[in-house]
């Protein structure tokens, strides 16, 4: 199979990260810092699994586990205390995931990828149809479908396909330029207009939305170009309209 039909577990960890830092389901710092202890600090110390397994039990279910125990005891119920009830069930999965993320495997198959799959969008689309399905199950539990998280209001509904991204009435997780600085992509006179821009927008219109699905279209129709003909990749002008 070609190079372009496959990617790496890193690669899908990270675009889970972007994902959901879009949707408004994790903060992309808190996420960061996750991704860079799983496999920046935990793969370089070379720590097997007993060691990982102690690890995990102290820094991350004893003490969740420990805190909702005294919430229970004194009677208080945060919000946030039910969210960590709902991840108990969850807690686990990196142990479950350890031995797939420190070792390598070979596997060998007689089907071949086409030439023309496309292993990073066929690794985003399925990280985007369990980001809708956990979103599908958030929306029946909270409320009759009404959905209590504020960052909702960024995401695209039954009545619209149209998700917004700056304005006023854009709901950020946090500050400009964190999240100017904290981007997959861009040199810093990039992140710096990033930021200028986000600010300009908010002063001077209500909200700035972009159509997914036309962006997914001209994805697919960069690529068809570009096999076609054999070219360089195009330039695509974004112009704004105003509805």
């Amino acid at each position: 199979s070609p190079e372009s039909s496959g990617f790496l577990w890193y690669d899908y960890a990270f675009a889970i990260i972007q994902l959901g830092a879009v949707k408004g389901h994790v903060d992309r710092a808190v996420a960061y810092v996750g991704l860079f202890v799983a496999f920046k600090i935990i793969l370089a110390i070379n720590v097997s699994y007993n060691t990982f397994r102690v690890l995990h039990k102290n820094f991350v279910s004893a003490p969740i586990t420990f805190l909702i125990g005294i919430c229970d005891k004194v009677g208080w119920k945060p919000a946030s205390l039910r969210s960590l009830e709902r991840l108990l069930p969850f807690l686990d999965l990196p142990l479950l995931f350890f031995p797939f993320t420190t070792a390598t495997f070979h596997f060998q198959s007689d089907l071949v990828a086409p030439k023309s799959m496309n292993g990073e969008r066929y690794m985003f689309n399925c990280a985007l149809s369990a980001e809708r399905f956990v979103t599908a199950i958030n929306s029946r539990l909270s409320n009759k479908g009404r959905k209590t998280n504020h960052d909702a209001a960024n995401l695209p509904t039954s009545r619209s396909k149209f998700q917004i991204i700056a304005g006023r009435n854009h709901v950020s997780k946090s500050c400009d330029i964190w999240w100017a600085m904290t981007q997959p992509r861009g040199n810093y006179a990039i992140r710096l207009m990033s930021l200028i821009v986000t600010k300009l927008l908010r002063k001077i219109t209500t909200e700035v939305s972009v159509d997914l699905a036309s962006f997914a279209h001209t994805e697919r129709a960069i690529e068809e170009i570009m096999l076609q003909k054999g070219s360089n990749q195009p330039c695509v002008v974004l112009v704004p309209t105003h509805r």
